[in-house]
């Protein structure tokens, strides 16, 4: 429901955290269910008390930056903030969130593991026989899919409605602002002669012209830099207790007044006199000319090299081993120092196109990108091949698609396990398995993800796959008022539900 704001008056709805016009706070906040997490400790501690199973069953991994396909997750990053994220079937990964705010960030991943829950429920009853399946279970599971829905609804409507409401405040200040101004000049016309109205309009012309100086400020016994010439942005302030800069919000101060801020100003590079340190020496400062995303490419520093690889930061890097002559995975924590950020990082970025020979070889001809990067060196047959089971060279192989290029899997023997791969010979010839100990394929969470109304727990292929052994099923106990009713234990993948691993989200 929409309750009133006490300090704007405007209706907005009580899920918000402000009121959407004013930005006042809303201390009666409600939530979209009872035992909403905003953290990420209180979702881990959410997931627990529902005896949810391992993050590996659900694919769910709270706290966790998981990189493997299909999984879902939240994971916190000191340069990127709080993430929340899926990594679709073929490993690659959706950004659903990436901001600062953790409650909203939390609620995006609590909202989707509350639907898989649901869905998971709801194949139980489908998959149970409806002389197990009591009345009472049926109507509470669709009162919950009810809320649910209602839930997923109210939630993109108040985003929606937030936004309409703001932006309709901001273009009421504004046409008021333009009324006000032009009831003030009409005024001035009216009520003033025309010398003096060419003196004010010669003085406002002035104004415009005026532009607030780069350089140090002293305002307030307090010391300030100006970066740029835009009157808001570029502000920094300087903290003693710290002897460090951080951004500064000035709009409210008459520094970002065109002819007040004349008066404060000290000079445009000299600081000695300030008691200060110089400016262009803090972190701050750096990020706001350079950025915080490290970029692609070849690094020299302290006489080795480096290769980035990634959008991420802490990821994609590799180092050239000056024994064996090619190139290492590199972790982000064995990096120096310089290379972890973009404003030192800048400065040993190694251009050598103008060279004509170099120390290294090509990083992406190297083993260890290929096996951190399988996809860019896909190889599959060139001519379209059928579902089924293909041989060569002593390798197994299983096209689980119609389309030649898509969903190979190879049979590890040393781990008795099928694994998607990105190598396929060009001449695999068909094959059907004909000794003992090759695991079936249609076994596999793979199969059941491209054939979702296949129940291999009726081919005689499988082994036996009764209710009473199911993970999800309740037994006798029909009491639906927490998750944790539910017997959620077990080693099986929820992969073999209905979530699509090619979408986004």
């Amino acid at each position: 429901m929409n309750i009133k704001c006490n300090y704007c008056g405007e209706m907005f709805s009580e899920t918000l955290e402000k009121c959407p016009s004013c930005g006042a706070p809303n201390s009666n906040v409600k939530r979209t269910t009872v035992d909403q997490p905003t953290t990420i400790e209180e979702l881990k501690d959410w997931y627990r008390s529902k005896g949810l199973p391992s993050y590996e069953t659900t694919r769910f991994f709270i706290g966790i930056d998981y990189k493997g396909p299909r999984a879902f997750g939240i994971y916190y990053d000191k340069y990127l903030g709080y993430v929340v994220y899926k990594n679709k079937g073929n490993g690659e990964r959706a950004i659903r969130y990436q901001g600062t705010d953790e409650a909203y960030a939390v609620n995006e991943l609590f909202m989707r593991l509350k639907q898989e829950i649901l869905e998971q429920k709801s194949r139980n009853l489908d998959s149970r026989s409806s002389a197990y399946i009591t009345p009472k279970e049926r109507q509470e599971l669709e009162e919950e899919k009810e809320e649910a829905y209602k839930t997923f609804i109210h939630k993109e409507i108040t985003k929606e409605e937030a936004e309409r409401q703001a932006y309709l405040h901001y273009k009421g200040e504004i046409e008021y602002q333009q009324r006000v101004k032009k009831t003030i000049i009409a005024g001035i016309i009216v009520a003033v002669i025309i010398c003096t109205i060419f003196g004010f309009a010669s003085f406002g012309a002035y104004v415009n012209k005026l532009t607030i100086s780069p350089g140090y400020y002293l305002y307030n016994n307090e010391v300030y830099y100006h970066k740029s010439t835009d009157q808001f942005g570029g502000w920094f302030k300087y903290y003693p207790n710290e002897n460090d800069w951080d951004k500064a919000d000035v709009t409210a101060y008459p520094l970002v007044d065109k002819l007040k801020s004349r008066q404060y100003f000290v000079s445009e590079e000299d600081y000695s006199a300030l008691g200060c340190s110089d400016v262009k020496d803090s972190v701050d400062y750096k990020i706001s000319v350079y950025g915080t995303a490290i970029g692609l490419g070849y690094y020299k520093y302290d006489d080795h090299y480096y290769y980035h690889a990634e959008n991420d930061n802490s990821l994609g890097w590799f180092k050239f081993n000056n024994v064996k002559m090619d190139w290492d995975y590199s972790t982000f924590s064995n990096l120096p120092e310089a290379l972890q950020h973009q404003y030192s990082a800048v400065e040993y970025f190694y251009d050598f196109n103008g060279e004509r020979y170099h120390p290294f070889t090509d990083v992406k001809q190297s083993q260890a990108y290929k096996i951190t990067y399988p996809a860019e060196f896909a190889s599959y047959p060139k001519e379209s091949k059928d579902e089924g089971y293909y041989s060569k060279n002593g390798k197994i192989y299983y096209h689980n698609d119609s389309y030649a290029s898509k969903n190979w899997y190879e049979y590890n023997s040393t781990t008795s396990q099928w694994e998607y791969t990105y190598q396929v010979p060009d001449d695999v010839e068909s094959y059907s398995p004909k000794y003992y100990g090759i695991k079936d394929f249609t076994e596999t969470e793979y199969y059941s993800d491209a054939h979702p109304s296949y129940n291999y727990s009726n081919s005689s292929n499988s082994s036996s796959n009764t209710n009473s052994s199911s993970w999800w099923s309740s037994g006798s106990d029909s009491s639906w008022d927490s998750d944790s009713s539910w017997s959620w234990s077990s080693s099986d993948s929820w992969d073999s539900g209905s979530t699509d691993w090619s979408s986004d989200w």
